[in-house]
């Protein structure tokens, strides 16, 4: 029998008023700090240009990171406390923790470094800051009483008024927006993405749109969530996080992850065209690095080193290469999504960076 077709746009145009639009807007700021010759030498262990640069993250509420290529990633100290959600934390007052020391922060600035043999007071100095704006929009197909449950997708986004940093936004997003126009253009995109799995959805029933719904509805959730973390920046790179959480009904929803790496004068960086994904050596390494992962958590392999892939999903950190493995790629679902990095000393031979926007990475 012919499947009957119904103008989806006429049925989510309806809806449109329906929805719930938060408010939220939070800032932001990324700032680069200078350090004196002799502090980076101490801090770093070197007096290279590249590392008298200190690159870190703030909100309101404190420090969510710091680092460069020598310091590696700096946390807050409780972000290893497994108790802890994955959301990025903020420190205020307390303890960033580098790969070889430690910086103090106080009334979230940096104020010191402590190591092994000294205690340290720095006086950074500002040269460059960039403020991005977070918004999050959420669109909501309408509860009918006769419903048991309803359907809800959240969209966080950043935008930003400098207007070099929203071209590097636009970019990402491929859509042209700003700070005034971003929650109209991403409660389209929320509704969008809604009004795509139930067109999917109803592809395999012989009904109308409106009663696979109402179908779906009655027996299911649908909740979605998307939303992006500025992970990583320097002087010459922005890296994004990206989150994406799907819940359809059944046990549990799918999560899963994937950076993507921007030039701030070219835009998106093609890995693709740079990194062999089928190099036995790569895929060597991540194996050890899986292994390593699986002894400290007393655990068997869930694949062999046949099935084992090298992941295309990559972020970039201060010292390295992540590479992500989604629930059930590497590991069972209750393991959650696993990170596996590469430190750019091994990265700078299994790719080809040369005259490309990631070559400053691996500058000596």
């Amino acid at each position: 029998m012919k499947q009957r077709s119904v103008n989806f746009s006429r049925l989510f145009g309806i809806l449109i008023l329906c929805f719930g639009l938060n408010s939220m807007a939070l800032d932001f700021t990324y700032q680069t700090f200078l350090l004196s010759p002799s502090q980076a030498k101490i801090l770093n262990k070197t007096s290279a240009k590249e590392d008298s640069l200190l690159f870190v993250a703030n909100s309101k509420d404190g420090i969510l990171y710091a680092g460069n290529r020598n310091l590696g990633r700096c946390i807050p100290l409780f972000e290893n406390d497994p108790t802890k959600t994955q959301e990025p934390t903020a420190l205020k007052d307390g303890t960033l923790q580098c790969k070889n020391l430690a910086l103090k922060v106080e009334d979230g600035a940096i104020t010191g470094a402590l190591t092994t043999t000294q205690n340290l007071k720095l006086n950074l100095k500002l040269i460059d800051s960039m403020i991005l704006q977070q918004q999050e929009v959420t669109y909501q197909y309408p509860k009918d009483p006769k419903q048991s449950t309803n359907a809800l997708t959240s969209i966080q986004f950043y935008c930003s008024k400098d207007s070099k940093a929203q071209e590097i936004l636009q970019q990402m997003y491929k859509k042209s927006f700003d700070c005034k126009s971003a929650k109209s253009v991403f409660l389209n995109n929320a509704q969008d993405s809604m009004q795509n799995f139930f067109k999917e959805f109803s592809q395999t029933e012989n009904k109308s749109e409106e009663k696979v719904i109402e179908k779906f509805l009655n027996t299911s959730s649908f909740e979605e969530q998307k939303g992006d973390f500025l992970y990583y920046f320097d002087n010459n790179l922005i890296v994004f996080l990206k989150n994406n959480y799907l819940y359809t009904g059944g046990a549990h929803g799918i999560s899963s992850q994937w950076g993507v790496i921007l030039s701030k004068e070219n835009g998106i960086i093609p890995l693709n065209t740079m990194i062999d994904f089928n190099n036995a050596e790569l895929k060597s390494l991540l194996w050890q690095e899986y292994q390593n992962y699986l002894k400290s958590v007393e655990s068997e392999a869930f694949v062999d080193f046949e099935s084992f892939k090298v992941s295309e999903a990559i972020l970039l950190d201060y010292d390295s290469f992540i590479f992500i493995y989604q629930p059930y790629e590497i590991m069972p679902y209750a393991n959650g999504i696993i990170k596996l990095k590469i430190p750019l000393e091994q990265m700078v031979k299994l790719g080809n960076f040369e005259k490309t926007p990631l070559e400053s990475l691996f500058v000596p």
